[in-house]
C-alpha cells in the first residue's frame, strides 16, 4: 500500500514534471535555472490533459495548480521533483529538503486532497 507522503511525491513529480515541460511564467525558481515557477494555467493544462495521471476535472487542475504556484516550498525543492535532464533539476544528492520545505510540502499535500480533492490514481 502506497503510503500518504510517497502518493504526495509521485503527485507533485507528475505535477511538477508536466508543468515544466509545458513552460510558463511567474513565480521565482530562478535560482534553480527554472526561469520562474510554471505558470498555474500551464500547471493546470498538462494535470487536465490526464498525462499525470491524476484524473482531475479542470476545477481540480485549476485549484491544484494554484496551489502548487503559490506554495511556500523553495525553487530548489521544487527542482527536485522536475526530472534529471529537464529545465530547473536539482539533484537530491545535492539539496536536502530545508524544516521550511518539509511544512510547506506537508501542507501543499493536505491541500491538495481538503481543497482540490486530487489524489493519485483518482481517475
Amino acid at each position: 500500500m502506497m503510503t500518504a507522503a510517497s502518493r504526495l511525491t509521485m503527485v507533485l513529480a507528475a505535477i511538477v514534471l508536466l508543468a515544466g515541460c509545458a513552460g510558463g511564467d511567474g513565480g521565482g525558481a530562478a535560482d534553480a535555472g527554472l526561469g520562474g515557477r510554471p505558470s498555474a494555467d500551464a500547471i493546470a493544462s498538462a494535470i487536465e490533459d490526464g498525462v499525470s495521471g491524476l484524473g482531475a476535472s479542470p476545477t481540480q487542475a485549476d485549484c491544484a495548480a494554484k496551489l502548487v504556484v503559490d506554495s511556500d516550498m523553495s525553487d530548489e525543492a521544487i527542482g527536485r521533483y522536475v526530472g534529471e535532464g529537464n529545465p530547473g533539476y536539482v539533484d537530491p544528492d545535492d539539496y536536502a529538503f530545508t524544516q521550511s520545505d518539509r511544512e510547506a510540502f506537508d501542507e501543499l499535500g493536505r491541500a491538495l486532497g481538503s481543497e482540490c480533492g486530487v489524489q493519485q490514481g483518482a481517475g
